[in-house]
């Protein structure tokens, strides 16, 4: 009974507001707010002192609703307290130098690093944990698919940032990430390369969904993510379970195959 009073309760604050006005302060809390907690380094779990950086800010601005919105964030913590805003910031990454930001749909960088075949790859990497004894060592690495109409046929390497690369590999994830990695065709050669997939303003973070996949539970659930955006899936990995790659082994070839790739 108290449940389905609450679920009620609960529904009834939700019909206060419209969709495009949920979607209007998502949007807000995403380009405006989260930025700012992280920008605020080592002062931004104190949420009054980052309200009121965007409110002093935005009225200097003249941005009347980004004012209006840093003054009920601060409305609503007078009225609930610390214990109901707990903030966590991330650090940021690269950061938009740039006057006047990014327009959409520009490139931003390519993807240099070492190049590895997959044996190679996952040789170096059990090799690391072992030495580090950590199931999820740092990696900065990302791969270059080969596409099948190609005249040398299909391939896929790994390009290891490491130790060289530049600052494409250095990008945070973002569950809503601002760019894109895709492989393009360049004087002949195949490169990764990150575009902007809509304006990014001058001091907001470069971002990219990293889109890495695991067979390991304990990899997924340490790959914490902390982009904290409305879409946010709490972890940049995607977990397919330890048997992902032998059923798609098993359903696309032979035993002979099989042996024959072994």
């Amino acid at each position: 009974m108290g449940n389905g009073l609450a679920e009620q309760q609960q529904q009834q604050r939700r019909l206060k507001y419209s969709q495009a006005e949920e979607d209007a302060v998502h949007e807000w809390i995403d380009r405006v707010f989260l930025p700012a907690i992280n920008q605020a380094g080592s002062d931004g779990w104190d949420i009054v002192r980052v309200a009121n950086a965007i409110k002093h800010r935005a009225q200097s601005s003249g941005d009347e609703t980004s004012a209006a919105a840093a003054e009920a964030v601060l409305a609503q913590f007078c009225a609930s307290g610390y214990p109901w805003f707990r903030l966590h910031p991330k650090g940021r990454g690269v950061v938009v130098a740039r006057r006047g930001g990014v327009p959409a749909f520009t490139f931003v960088e390519e993807y240099y690093g070492e190049l590895h075949t997959g044996w190679r790859w996952f040789e170096m990497q059990d090799a690391i944990k072992k030495i580090t004894q950590k199931e999820l060592p740092d990696f900065y690495n990302i791969l270059l698919e080969r596409p099948r109409d190609d005249p040398d046929g299909y391939d896929l390497m790994f390009v290891d940032a490491a130790f060289m690369g530049a600052f494409a590999s250095r990008m945070s994830h973002s569950c809503t990430p601002n760019c894109q990695a895709i492989v393009l065709s360049c004087g002949g050669k195949l490169t990764v390369a990150l575009y902007s997939i809509r304006a990014v303003a001058a001091g907001e973070e470069l971002t990219f969904d990293y889109s890495s996949v695991t067979e390991s539970e304990e990899e997924f659930k340490q790959a914490f993510c902390m982009c904290s955006t409305r879409h946010c899936r709490g972890s940049y990995l995607y977990y397919t379970g330890s048997k992902a790659y032998q059923q798609v082994i098993e359903s696309h070839h032979s035993f002979l195959d099989r042996q024959v790739l072994l």
